[in-house]
């Protein structure tokens, strides 16, 4: 289940990527982020890793997921002088949240056999997708923030092409294409966030391109070569993906 977030996430480019501060009054921070949902088992205690900075913050509205991860969207208030006594030793701080959105990690899919990129809907607008860089918690993901129309839609991460073997022999890069399907076309629309795991790709793997369809496109050119066979703009995302086999 996807969970709307309320702002208007197009109107703030820089919410999707950058985390800049909104505010810090003496020892009083306040800010934004995306992040990734994580357990501490030994003091029980659910929170987010903030994508840009990698702090770990708690506070009421953060679902325990003791088996699974998770992503998540806030506002946040941190008070660093009213801290609990082991926050230093577990690395978790408390935080005052707000406006907290929260959505499931999907898989990235292979290509369908009967897949039609140049039959798939037209998003209303996408804005700037970003990679989030493996930890040994959490994967390599892609998120990014997609208006739809308000109607039971698919979005899916397809890989274009397996890699032959799995450490992608002669490759360079990777294409990936983003599908939208909604079942009605309407007035009205949402924002809707979304994060796909990504392949533990190898240090060879240089781009990921990214084939979609869009209206408006938030924070970003797309690269303007048109993909003659699928219909679609690509944009390309930088990647320094290290190779965990070194």
């Amino acid at each position: 289940m996807k969970h709307f977030f309320s702002l208007p996430a197009f109107a703030i480019v820089a919410l999707l990527s950058f985390n800049s501060c909104l505010g810090d009054k003496g020892n009083i921070t306040i800010s934004y982020g995306t992040g990734t949902i994580l357990f501490d088992s030994l003091s029980n205690t659910p929170y987010i890793r903030l994508d840009d900075t990698g702090l770990c913050l708690t506070g009421d509205g953060v679902p325990t997921l003791s088996d699974s991860i998770a992503r998540a969207m806030t506002n946040y208030t941190i008070d660093w002088d009213h801290q609990s006594g082991n926050a230093q030793t577990t690395g978790i701080f408390e935080a005052s949240l707000s406006n907290l959105s929260t959505w499931n990690i999907d898989k990235i899919i292979p290509m369908p056999t009967d897949f039609s990129f140049i039959k798939t809907d037209t998003m209303q607008a996408l804005a700037r997708p970003f990679i989030t860089y493996k930890t040994p918690l959490s994967p390599n993901m892609l998120t990014m923030n997609a208006r739809l129309f308000a109607s039971t839609s698919s979005v899916k991460l397809i890989q274009k092409s397996a890699p032959a073997d799995a450490y992608y022999t002669g490759q360079s890069n990777d294409t990936l294409i983003i599908s939208y399907t909604a079942e009605a076309v309407t007035a009205k629309t949402n924002d809707c966030w979304y994060t796909f795991e990504l392949p533990d790709y190898p240090s060879n793997i240089t781009r990921i391109v990214l084939l979609f369809k869009g209206i408006n496109i938030s924070g970003f050119t797309p690269v303007p070569n048109y993909d003659e066979l699928f219909g679609g703009y690509t944009y390309t995302l930088s990647t320094s993906f290290k190779n965990e086999q070194q």
